[in-house]
């Protein structure tokens, strides 16, 4: 009796293993498709500002923004550690900053890259901060 229980013991915890590993490897996919989905939504509203020979002080859309029907808090909350996010009616809109803007200009790599290493080490320092 004792052995097959320790037999049984094994294969419930392998199996129980398995589950934790598993539901641990559709977290991280979730939590890249929400980067992924921000980083999207952030090229979206700085694609204006990559190609903008105006000085942001004098920005002549200064109120240009993305809109977006996002319910989701988490990626609202990563959205505004490098956007302006503002609720309008049901949605939200999701606006440049001027300091990431200039960012952007002055940049040596392309609109994604700069975006994803500030986004990076925005994250970073949100995380290290908490």
């Amino acid at each position: 009796m004792e052995e097959a229980a320790r037999k049984l013991e094994k294969i419930l915890f392998r199996r129980i293993k398995r589950k934790a590993s598993g539901r641990v490897r559709a977290k991280e996919k979730a939590e890249e498709a929400n980067v992924e989905k921000v980083i999207k939504i952030l090229e979206a509203t700085y694609s204006l500002c990559e190609f903008c020979n105006y000085n942001c002080e004098a920005c002549p859309y200064p109120n240009l923004g993305v809109y977006i029907e996002e319910k989701n808090s988490q990626n609202l909350q990563m959205l505004s550690s490098l956007s302006l996010v503002e609720k309008c009616g049901r949605g939200f809109y999701v606006k440049p900053r001027r300091e990431v803007s200039l960012q952007v200009k002055f940049s040596k790599d392309g609109l994604k890259e700069t975006l994803t290493r500030l986004f990076s080490s925005q994250t970073f320092e949100m995380l290290r901060t908490a």
